[in-house]
C-alpha cells in the first residue's frame, strides 16, 4: 500500500489504523520538526496500555509514550505523563501490544535488492544443466531489446558454475548479449558479445580489485568476470538495458518493503553520484521514509582521485535524513575463488592470499578519507583482510586529532584470536551479518551446511570452526552494528537474528546448529540492531532507544520477542512502522 508521508492522506491511514487495531492515531501535518522538548508544549500523540522496550542503557520496559513534533517528549508509567496530554492529543491504545525501537539495518544494498530480486529472471539452480535451462527460457522471455539477463547461479549451490564458460552462454544466447550475476554479484557470467562490447581481449589486464578468468592453454577470457572487472557489465545491465529502471523508483519501492519489516533507518554500503542524488531527490519530496547513511566506494586504482570527488559529493547531497558518511573499501574477495587474504594458522601471513591493497595503500586511505572527515567501511572475508585493516587504521590514529571516526569492519568471516581485542582498543566497530550463522543462509542443496562443506573443501577444518566468530568479538569488548547485506542474503531481521541466536535455519528442517559458540543472545542482536547500529551510523542521539528527545521511530509487533522462545522468531509480524511520529507501514488485517 502507498502511503503519502508526512501529508494530508495521513487522515485516511488513521482511519484504517483504527479499523485495524481498534486504535486512534496522530495525523500530524508538514509542520516543522522542533529541536527541543522544552518548546512542546503537549504531546501530538500518546500511545498507552503498551509494552514499550526503550532499550536504553538499563533497558526500561514502559507502558506510555509521548510524541510531539516527531520527538518522543515522554517514556514511562501512564500516570506520569499528564503534563504531556493537551486538547489536541490523540491518544493510542496499544492494548498490550509491544513497541520497540526502529530497527536499523546497517548494511544492506537497497537497489540491487529490489532490482536483482524484482527485476531480473531468476536462473536459480542446484545445476549447471538445470541453470543453462532457465536462461534458455529467460532468454525467450526478455524484453525487447539486446540485453539477456538472469540472476542467481551461486558456486556454493554447485562447484560446477565456476566452469561455465562464454560458450555454453553462446550457444543458448548468440544474438543478444547476455550474463548471468551471480547470487552475491563478485562473479558475473557473460557471452562473446558482451567480452567484444566491453573491449576484454587476450591482452586486457584486469583491473585492481578484479579478475578475468581464463582459459589456462589459450589465455583467452571464458566469460567469467570477478569483482572489479565485472562492475561495468552490472552498470550497464541496471542503468543501460531494458531491464533499467529509475533509481528514485527502485529505492521508493525498496524503503517500502523495508518498512514492512520494521526497518527505519539503513546504511547504504554502496552507492555512487545518481544514489545519492536519488535519495536527496526523496527527501525534498517528503517521500523517504527512512533515515539513510551512505557508503561510497573507491579501488585500489583510482581512492586517490576519487575520496575528494566523494568529499565533494557529501557536501552537495545532505539532507535532513540522508548522510553520507562512509569511503567503502573491498580489502579482499571471496574464498571459493581463492580472493580473500588469509593469515597462516600461527598468525603470520600467508602471502599466497594477499588483499586487494597492499598495507601502504590501506594505511593511505584511511589517512585521506580522515583528512576531508570520512569513516571507512570495509570488506573483509579473510582475517589477513581483517589484520591489515586494523594496522592501517591503527598506524593513521596519529592523524586522526580530536575528529569522530566511525571506521567499520563488515562480514568479518575470519578474525584471528589476537585481533578480537583491537576492535574495542581502537575504537573499530564490527558490522555483523548475523544471519550468517544460519546454516543455508548462503545457500546450497537440501541439508548444506556452510561451515561443514568449508571444512571438507580446500580451506579445511581449522579454518571452517573459526568461520563468523561473533560471539568472540562481542566477547573481547568490540561493539557490533548488525546489517543483512540484503541483496545478498535475507534481508528479514527476524529471520537474521533468530539465525544469529540458534545458528540454525530459521523454520528449516536441519536442525544441527552450526557454530553455537560463534551465537549471540536476543539482547545482543536488538542492540545491534537498535543502538548500536545507530551508533555506527553517527545517530546514536536521534534513533536506536525510545527516549525523551530521540526521533520517534518505533514499530508496533504482534508479539513480544522476549516473551517467546527464540525459535518462533521468524514469525514476529510488524503491525506499524513509524519514523519521526508519522505511520508509513500498516501491516494489513489478517
Amino acid at each position: 500500500m502507498a502511503i503519502g508521508f508526512r501529508s494530508a492522506s495521513a487522515g485516511a491511514l488513521c482511519l484504517m489504523c483504527a479499523l485495524f487495531l481498534g486504535l486512534v492515531c496522530s495525523a500530524r501535518g508538514a509542520g516543522g520538526r522542533v529541536s527541543s522538548i522544552e518548546t512542546v508544549p503537549a504531546a501530538d500523540v500518546m500511545l498507552t496500555h503498551g509494552v514499550i522496550h526503550t532499550m536504553n542503557p538499563v533497558d526500561t520496559v514502559v507502558d506510555t509514550l509521548a510524541i510531539a513534533s516527531g520527538k518522543i517528549v515522554y517514556a514511562g508509567p501512564l500516570a506520569g505523563a499528564t503534563q504531556w496530554r493537551g486538547r489536541r492529543t490523540r491518544s493510542v491504545d496499544l492494548g498490550g501490544r509491544t513497541v520497540l525501537p526502529g530497527l536499523s539495518d546497517a548494511h544492506v544494498h537497497p537497489a540491487l535488492g529490489e532490482f536483482l530480486n524484482h527485476r531480473l529472471c531468476n536462473v536459480h539452480a542446484l545445476t549447471v544443466a538445470a541453470g543453462l535451462e532457465k536462461l534458455r527460457a529467460c532468454a525467450a522471455s526478455a524484453p525487447p531489446g539486446d540485453w539477456v539477463v538472469g540472476y542467481g547461479w551461486y558456486d556454493l549451490d554447485n562447484p560446477e558454475f565456476d566452469r561455465v564458460t562464454r560458450l555454453q552462454i553462446d550457444a543458448i544466447v548468440s544474438d543478444r548479449k547476455a550474463a548471468v550475476i551471480s547470487r552475491d554479484i563478485h562473479t558475473v557470467w557473460v557471452n562473446s558479445k558482451v567480452l567484444k562490447e566491453f573491449g576484454i581481449r587476450i591482452e586486457t589486464t584486469a583491473p585492481a580489485g578484479g579478475a578475468i578468468i581464463r582459459d589456462p592453454v589459450s589465455g583467452e577470457a571464458t566469460g567469467m568476470l570477478i569483482d572489479a572487472a565485472s562492475h561495468p557489465v552490472v552498470d550497464r545491465i541496471q542503468h543501460d538495458s531494458p531491464y533499467a529502471v529509475p533509481t528514485t523508483e527502485l529505492y521508493r519501492l525498496a524503503m517500502q518493503h523495508l518498512n514492512s519489516l520494521g526497518i527505519t533507518a539503513i546504511l547504504d554500503a554502496f552507492v555512487d553520484a545518481e544514489a545519492a542524488s536519488a535519495y536527496h531527490e526523496l527527501d525534498l519530496a517528503h517521500q523517504l521514509p527512512m533515515r539513510v547513511s551512505l557508503a561510497s566506494p573507491v579501488l585500489p586504482s583510482n581512492y586517490l582521485t576519487e575520496i575528494p570527488h566523494i568529499a565533494a559529493l557529501r557536501d552537495s547531497a545532505q539532507s535532513s535524513r540522508v548522510r553520507l558518511n562512509f569511503i567503502k573499501v573491498f580489502a579482499d574477495g571471496n574464498p571459493e575463488v581463492g580472493l580473500s587474504s588469509f593469515l597462516t594458522h600461527d598468525g603470520s601471513a600467508q602471502m599466497t592470499t594477499p588483499g586487494y591493497y597492499t598495507a601502504e595503500q590501506l594505511r593511505a586511505v584511511v589517512l585521506q578519507a580522515q583528512g576531508v572527515g570520512l569513516s571507512i567501511f570495509v570488506h573483509v572475508i579473510g582475517d589477513g583482510a581483517v589484520r591489515d585493516t586494523l594496522d592501517a587504521i591503527d598506524l593513521a590514529r596519529s592523524g586522526r586529532g580530536t575528529a569522530d571516526f566511525r571506521h567499520t569492519l563488515t562480514h568479518l568471516c575470519w578474525v584471528s584470536d589476537a585481533d578480537l581485542p583491537r576492535f574495542k582498543s581502537l575504537g573499530v566497530i564490527a558490522n555483523i551479518q548475523e544471519g550468517w550463522l544460519a546454516p543455508s543462509a548462503f545457500g546450497g542443496p537440501p541439508g548444506y551446511d556452510y561451515a561443514r562443506s568449508t571444512a571438507s573443501g580446500p580451506l579445511g577444518p581449522w579454518l571452517a570452526g573459526r568461520l563468523m566468530p561473533y560471539g568472540p568479538l562481542q566477547a573481547a569488548g568490540a561493539r557490533l552494528a548488525a546489517g543483512s547485506d540484503w541483496f545478498y542474503t535475507d534481508e528479514n531481521p527476524w529471520i537474521t537474528m533468530e539465525a544469529g541466536i540458534t545458528s540454525r535455519d530459521p523454520g528449516g528442517a536441519n536442525r544441527v546448529a552450526m557454530l553455537p559458540n560463534h551465537a549471540l543472545d536476543l539482547r545482543s542482536v536488538l542492540r545491534a540492531h537498535t543502538v548500536d547500529a545507530a551508533f555506527q551510523m553517527f545517530r546514536e542521539n536521534e534513533i536506536g532507544s525510545l527516549e525523551p528527545g530521540k526521533q520517534a521511530d518505533l514499530i508496533v509487533l504482534d508479539r513480544d520477542p522476549f516473551r517467546i522462545d527464540v525459535e518462533d522468531l521468524h514469525k514476529v509480524r510488524v503491525l506499524q512502522t513509524f519514523v519521526a511520529g508519522d505511520v508509513v507501514y500498516q501491516a494489513q488485517p489478517q
